[in-house]
Parts: structure tokens; sequence; C-alpha cells
């Protein structure tokens, strides 16, 4: 018995040390990792050429229009866990709606995670996760779980965007809510 036990203890920490996420997930919240991949395939695109239909089709939750009823909708939602019509687990995607010519289009400006968790140290490896994929550098990685309020900002020169990630992680109750923001802000046309 002390044998399976010690068995699972080292399991544990060595997976801890190579930093993959272990976290009891609330019922409803989707793997971090999944979330992860999707937003790793969206760091790498230019947000201007993502539209809602393209978010939709390519993101790994389900996801509905949250306000607009056009052709591309302003806003975009997943909500993978909802308790008392709270989302504690979703996503929010902002995109600017642009009429041109008759025709309209959304760019993909902003988008939201929500993350709840048992504890501090879940959410904290659950954001150095989501922040590896949104291009934070590892030197600023490491700093994440220090303080309750952190941002980050890099400009991506390939496509001249500032890109500013906010991360929250707040008590609330006897859960912790994780909050990761990310905008793309375009260089060449100033700061809106």
């Amino acid at each position: 018995m002390k044998t399976i036990f010690l068995a699972a203890l080292v399991a544990m920490l060595t997976t801890l040390a190579s930093g993959q996420v272990v976290a009891n997930r609330l019922e409803g919240c989707v793997d971090p990792q999944l979330l992860a991949t999707g937003v790793g395939r969206l760091s790498d695109k230019n947000w201007n050429d993502v539209s809602s239909k393209d978010l939709v089709s390519s993101w790994p939750t389900h996801l509905e229009s949250g306000c607009g009823d056009g052709p591309s909708p302003a806003t975009i939602v997943g909500r993978d866990r909802v308790i008392l019509g709270q989302i504690e687990c979703g996503e929010v995607f902002d995109f600017d709606v642009v009429h041109t010519d008759g025709n309209e289009t959304g760019h993909l400006r902003t988008i939201t995670l929500h993350y709840t968790v048992s504890n501090k140290q879940e959410g904290a490896s659950i954001a150095k996760l989501l922040a590896k994929a949104f291009g934070v550098s590892s030197s600023e990685i490491a700093s994440i779980g220090s303080e309750d309020q952190q941002q980050f900002q890099r400009q991506d020169k390939a496509t001249n965007v500032l890109v500013v990630v906010d991360l929250r992680l707040k008590q609330i109750g006897t859960k912790w809510s994780l909050f990761v923001a990310t905008s793309h802000f375009p260089l060449d046309k100033g700061l809106r």
C-alpha cells in the first residue's frame, strides 16, 4: 500500500515539476490545455483576418452570438459552466464590426477567458499555460501568481500590433476565478 502511495506521489510531483497543469476541473469547465490550443491557433494569426464565422468553426468549445444579429456579431460567447446564471467558466470574444460598401465584416479585437478553480495554485498554473499560449515570454510567465493582477505587453512585429495580456486571479467565495484578457491594438492606426 505504501508503495502505491509513494508511486502516486512521485508521479504527481514529476507532473508538477514538468510544468503541466494539474487540476480537478469543476464540472462543465473544459480542459485548460484545450483552451490553450485554441488560443495558440489564434495567436498565430492576424486578428484582422479572424471573422466571427472563422472563430466559431475553429474554437474547441461551443460558441454562440452574444450580441449583434448581422452576419458579423459584435460578441461571441462560450458558456461552459454556468451556476445560478453566472458564468464560472467561459469565453468572450469581442469584434470590431466594420460596414463598408454595404458589406459587414468583423475583426477580432479582444478575448476574455474566465476559469474557476478550487484553489489559487491551480489558477496560477492555468494562468501560466494560457499566458504562454498568448505569447507571454518565459521570464514573465515565471512571475505569474506572485500578484493577483498582472499585465504583459509585447509588440508583434510581423503584424505591427501591440498585444496586451491582462491576468487577474481573485477569490470569490470558496473558489478562485481566473480572468485572462488579451487585446490586439494595431500600431499603424494608433491606439484607440
